[in-house]
């Protein structure tokens, strides 16, 4: 009888735990934000959770994945870990960063249109943006281009090129303040 009630739990246990690596894994994650570069949306020491699942197994419907403005969070190349940012740029964008007042334009077919992204989000929009050797830069199909809302001081796109949406974990969906013990939806 004893036996029995331990196998059971034991059964309960794992699983448990294979769900729980199961949902992590592939339907919904958290990350600790190490740094200031979403300021002051995200902060240091606040968690994100993740929704890992939506692009994985979409069905066919909208021409991308993700939406301009979405944060998520991606593997960085040439850095360890991960990144957490807001997507500027869907694939086949051409962006030009500018620091004359224009900020951030997409641009569309001809050379001289181009539609400035607004962007509430930003805490001090007249701090100028810096760039890096960057002028126009045209999106591959699956390329996102991601930046960070504290652009001052955010290692992304501008250092690491667009991200390859096989490197996006997901999107971002709801953000926990531990400071505060609040919950916020980007």
């Amino acid at each position: 009888m004893k036996d029995i009630k331990i196998k059971q739990i034991f059964h309960i246990i794992f699983a448990v735990a294979v769900t729980g690596l199961f949902l992590r894994m592939f339907v919904v994650d958290t990350f600790e934000v190490k740094g200031d570069s979403m300021a002051p949306v995200i902060l240091k020491g606040d968690y994100v959770f993740v929704d890992k699942a939506s692009h994985r197994f979409r069905f066919k419907g909208g021409d991308y994945i993700f939406n301009r403005q979405d944060i998520i969070v991606a593997k960085a190349r040439r850095q360890s870990g991960q990144i957490i940012k807001r997507i500027i740029g869907l694939p086949g964008d051409r962006l030009e960063i500018t620091n004359n007042g224009n900020g951030i334009l997409i641009k569309k077919d001809r050379k001289d249109e181009g539609e400035p992204i607004k962007e509430d989000y930003i805490s001090n929009p007249a701090v100028s943006i810096p760039v890096v050797g960057l002028g126009a830069i045209k999106l591959d199909p699956k390329e996102y281009y991601v930046l960070g809302d504290n652009r001052y001081f955010s290692f992304d796109s501008r250092e690491l090129g667009p991200i390859d949406e096989w490197d996006i974990e997901g999107r971002v969906f709801l953000i926990f303040r531990p400071s505060s013990f609040s919950f916020k939806i980007p």
